[in-house]
Order: structure tokens, then sequence, then C-alpha cells
């Protein structure tokens, strides 16, 4: 049985996670995907969505803090 601690979703649309163990793992998963030719993204959670969306927020971060690896 699971228990939904938030009464309100954290986020509306794709992006980093909220929560994660490692960030960097997050990061290489994120690019492996992309270089592997993901199209489109079927998350455990959420509804499935564009890959160019996970490319557009690592453009994104690596403009606002540097290369993004």
């Amino acid at each position: 049985m699971g228990i939904d601690i938030h009464p309100i979703p954290l986020r509306l649309s794709p992006g980093l996670p909220i929560f994660a163990k490692d960030l960097q793992e997050v990061k290489d998963s994120w690019k492996l995907l992309l270089d592997k030719g993901a199209r489109m993204v079927y998350p455990a959670h959420g509804c499935f969505f564009s890959a160019e969306i996970i490319r557009k927020i690592m453009i994104k971060k690596e403009n606002k803090y540097g290369k993004y690896d």
C-alpha cells in the first residue's frame, strides 16, 4: 500500500527529478537516452513525453551553469 504525502502534484511538466540520490547519475542516464536515439520517454509516474524536452532542459542548464555532465 502506498501513501500519498503530497495532496497536489509537485510538478506538472517533465524536468529534473525533485528527489534524486545521485543527480549526476540522472544526467548520465538522460545523456545515454539521447545518445541512443530515444524519441519518447515513458516514465514510471506521469505521462509520456518527447525526449526533445530532455534535450532542451540539458541545453538550458548548460547555458545557465556551464557544461552539463
